[in-house]
């Protein structure tokens, strides 16, 4: 790129990104950031090379991608935070970190194997491809040791599950070649996610950026199943043009696309069928500034729903207004980010320029419910108290609202339910021959996939949680059960693969074994109803058949994994505001929570060591099989007036009723007696 051309360049997006020329950003992104060179990994022009496009090389004539690779926890994923087995705090004895790469999560199930792994899992190669929204680059360019993975490293970073035997085969790096971090997924405004997601699983690494800009125009597929650049779509002088690339500042949308529902699309939420969400952990959440009633979902009393997903995106406030850069000159450092611990306010901030040559991703971050990957960056978002007056807002009609606020986040108020249904059970203990779990979910009445079922939403459930400032406050929480086998001494999950194959016949059915045992109305299949072990008998014959594949002494675990809800915020007319709400009878501070609509024949669950919250109260099967989470803010030592009545308290409050009456009396009788005896007297 010419030195000239450069200047543009950097002149034009330093102005987006001061927000001097948003207006014409609104009416034509695509004239917000100049035609761009696609260069390939050796810096050549794609068009002549042929290669795969290089987003580091690409990007990095105007801007240091390096750093942006080394400040950017999305990128890292928890990889430069790896551990020994078992070194992870709160964590695991097999997790090797806190993030996605090296933590395991009980939904997505799949485990990155440690060395001395009997049954090999997953090695790095099989994790790049079953994580699709990972961004690129860290674990997927360089081994624990820093060294390009081709080179070699642990059986983990050379080796790849085969699925045809269950063994460990050499992965050939040299032809998958890597993910490099993938710029286009969030500033691209057409980005193909799911054409990058296929290039991954079929582990073509080295095409994913190349697959992600598909929608553009610029590139097709070739007949051998990669891509090809289409040279009459770029510009004569071999630039992208600006109108083909349209490159932007992220948008709530680009969010979207890997976290839960964020949009910034005018087409009604559910117009293109029942509800899907991107991440099943997002438990139900929706940020988007479309009215509930426009959406296209069947919801319950839609009429009457004439509010905002949320209300912050009604405002046109974005994702990266809270989750911004820390090194963005626009928009001032917040919470812990803002300053050292000596300053109130640090003057200290980079140009634009300097903004633009080397942006910081480490994006401000809240303290996260599990799950603790980048804990440095945490409490660096922008919080509710840095934008909103809260104690004179609510102080003019909120009773002791210091109290209130000491105690409850904004979000107990402000996003009283959830409107979009959430996985509440991923049974892992009878997953499909095919290896999918069964799902349960929460907030639906009929199957999710039906386009005519009522999506009814749901209550969340306020547990103690302590947020950035160190104070523990009631938040609304999503409680969601995952239950599955383990094996041998150290209790390490069973495969997938092994799983698999005790459940199926080899040909794509029922084992017969299995059918047997789950069959209860004997038609010859296993119904969605029957995928579940509620007796001991069908227990006992999965068991069974884990043995026969080789799974020493089979168990069954449950984890409990609270998500907590921050967004789906309402605003002051739709918040909960009645007293009663919470300080009576059947208060929403302590209203059971349905955890899990099933619990495998003597299976107990427990909360997923990762968990930042506590669950004050019990957690126990009620007489339907399901797992109910009863609330006790007493042994979280909190007292609900109205609700609460500690009986110490009562016996005292009536002692002290009974005295009062009767010094009432008493003294009453001795004036009597005196004037009486007044009367009497000569």
């Amino acid at each position: 790129m010419s030195l000239r051309r450069r200047t543009v360049s950097t002149v034009l997006i330093a102005l987006v990104a001061a927000g001097l020329v948003r207006g014409a950003a609104a009416a034509d992104r695509s004239t917000t950031h100049p035609a761009v060179e696609l260069l390939d990994a050796q810096g050549r022009p794609v068009l002549g090379s042929g290669a795969p496009v290089s987003p580091r090389t690409t990007c990095g004539a105007c801007h240091d991608t390096s750093f942006v690779a080394a400040h950017g926890y999305h990128v890292a994923a928890g990889a430069d935070e790896r551990t020994a087995p078992g070194g992870v705090s709160d964590g695991r004895p097999f997790d090797v970190s806190p993030g996605p790469f090296g933590r395991w999560d009980p939904a997505a199930y799949r485990r990155l194997s440690l060395d001395d792994d009997e049954r090999f899992d997953l090695g790095v190669a099989d994790w790049v491809r079953t994580h699709p929204r990972h961004v690129g680059g860290g674990p997927a360019e360089q081994t624990a040791a820093g060294r390009p993975l081709a080179q070699g490293g642990t059986r983990t970073e050379t080796d790849a599950l085969d699925p045809a035997t269950g063994r460990p085969v050499r992965w050939d790096w040299a032809a998958s070649g890597t993910a490099e971090p993938d710029c286009f997924l969030c500033h691209l405004a057409t980005p193909d996610a799911a054409a990058r997601a296929a290039t991954l699983a079929r582990g073509a690494f080295r095409w994913a950026a190349t697959a992600t800009l598909s929608r553009t125009g610029l590139v097709e597929p070739d007949d051998a199943g990669g891509w090809r650049f289409v040279r009459g779509r770029f510009d004569p002088d071999g630039t992208a043009p600006s109108a083909r690339l349209p490159l932007r500042n992220p948008t709530s949308g680009a969010c979207g696309a890997c976290h839960f529902e964020a949009t910034d699309d005018r087409t009604a939420l559910g117009a293109a069928g029942p509800w899907s969400p991107r991440d099943p952990r997002g438990a139900g959440q929706v940020f988007s500034s479309q009215r509930l009633r426009d959406s296209g979902f069947n919801l319950r009393d839609r009429e009457t729903l004439d509010v905002a997903f949320d209300v912050h995106a009604a405002r046109l406030v974005g994702c990266a207004d809270c989750h911004g850069s820390p090194s963005d000159p626009a928009r001032p450092a917040s919470g812990r980010a803002a300053a050292p611990r000596h300053l109130v306010v640090d003057a200290r901030r980079p140009s634009v320029g300097e903004h633009l040559r080397a942006p910081s991703h480490d994006f401000g971050k809240g303290v996260s419910s599990r799950g603790h990957a980048a804990r440095a960056h945490d409490g660096t978002m922008r919080g509710c108290a840095e934008c909103h007056d809260v104690a004179s807002s609510h102080g003019r009609w909120l009773p002791h609202a210091v109290r209130h606020l000491d105690a409850l986040a904004c979000e107990a108020c402000h996003v009283p339910r959830v409107a979009m249904p959430a996985v509440e059970t991923t049974d892992w203990t009878v997953p499909s021959p095919d290896g999918r779990p069964a799902l349960a979910w929460r907030g639906v009445e009929g199957r999710v996939d039906d386009p005519a079922s009522l999506v009814v939403g749901y209550e969340p459930v306020l547990l103690p949680h302590a947020g950035a400032d160190g104070r523990t406050r009631l938040v609304p929480h999503h409680l969601a059960t995952t239950w599955y086998w383990v094996a041998g001494p150290t209790a390490r999950p069973v495969r997938a693969f092994d799983l698999v194959a005790a459940v199926s016949d080899g040909a794509g059915g029922w084992h017969p074994d299995v059918r047997a045992a789950l069959d209860s109305d004997h038609d010859g299949a296993v119904s969605a109803a029957e995928q579940r072990l509620d007796t001991p008998a069908k227990a006992d014959a999965l068991a069974r058949r884990l043995v026969a594949v080789g799974v020493p002494s089979p168990r069954i675990e449950g984890a409990v994994d609270p998500t907590a809800i921050h967004h789906g915020v309402v605003d002051g007319a739709h918040a909960v505001a009645s007293c009663e709400a919470c300080h009576a009878d059947g208060s929403r501070v302590a209203r059971p929570f349905e955890v899990s609509d099933r619990v495998p024949a003597g299976a107990v669950a427990r909360l997923s060591p990762d968990a930042a919250v506590a669950l004050p109260g019990a957690m126990a099967p009620d007489g339907r099989g399901r797992l109910v989470y009863a609330p006790e803010p007493a042994q979280a030592g909190r007292w609900v007036l109205g609700r609460d009545r500690p009986v110490l308290v009562d016996r005292v409050g009536a002692l002290a009723l009974v005295a009062t009456v009767l010094g009432v009396l008493g003294h009453g009788a001795a004036r009597w007696v005196a004037s009486r005896r007044r009367k009497e007297a000569p």
